[in-house]
């Protein structure tokens, strides 16, 4: 239960399902090639509820060009202060939607009755060359915007390592800027990304490609307690 609730792909599910249902003898292969799939889906999903591509709970590496190199090598965050913050951000906005977000896997998250949906990532702050402010940079996967859709009330929360802070965007305000976005495309699939700007002390907002300007984030800043 604990692996199928940290991967995030469906396949992974019905893998451990099938390991289940009863057959004349036992091969140890099947076993194994779910293990290992189950094994490599749970790391995925642990790198993709943080940041897009490489960028994870662990490292900092794939911070994109645009936002510059930080002059010190890169800084690891403890596992805890992340799954710390996320937990932070979840019962927040529970109690702004008056109930309670069970995680499904991943980085997905739902009510008791599947209608209220999150899908909760992280970032570091990465110091913007020629710039004074700060952004955040951040993976939007196909996969979920295809969740949150299926939702009555969906939102995407962005969480800023070491801010008190997260932003708590609507699907439907969302999902129409996609097209305005850049986007990566690899075998694990297709996502977008969105990218916070600091364009003024305490204000932000989501940097679209070139020409389409920024989608201001200040009305959807949470506080966390």
């Amino acid at each position: 239960m604990q692996l199928k609730e940290d991967a995030e792909g469906p396949e992974t599910g019905q893998r451990i399902r099938s390991l289940l249902v009863p057959m004349e003898y036992t091969r140890l292969d099947k076993m194994i090639d779910v293990m290992f799939t189950t094994a490599k889906g749970t790391a995925e999903a642990v790198k993709e509820a943080v940041a897009p591509a490489s960028d994870d709970e662990f490292s900092d590496q794939s911070a994109p060009a645009s936002l510059g190199k930080p002059e010190k090598s890169w800084q690891f965050t403890d596992t805890e202060v992340l799954r710390a913050l996320r937990e932070q951000i979840i019962i927040a906005l529970g109690g702004a939607q008056a109930t309670k977000f069970l995680r499904k896997s991943g980085a997905l998250y739902w009510d008791a009755q599947h209608n209220k949906r999150v899908v909760c990532t992280l970032s570091k702050k990465y110091e913007q060359k020629g710039s004074a402010g700060y952004s955040y940079w951040y993976g939007y996967h196909q996969n979920w915007d295809e969740f949150l859709e299926g939702g009555s009330v969906s939102l995407i929360a962005l969480g800023c390592v070491g801010s008190s802070f997260a932003f708590a965007i609507p699907w439907d305000k969302l999902h129409p800027l996609l097209s305005s976005l850049d986007t990566t495309t690899k075998t694990t699939g297709k996502y977008w990304h969105l990218r916070v700007a600091e364009t003024s002390p305490g204000h932000f907002a989501l940097v679209l490609a070139a020409g389409s300007g920024l989608f201001s984030l200040d009305a959807y800043k949470t506080a966390l307690s």
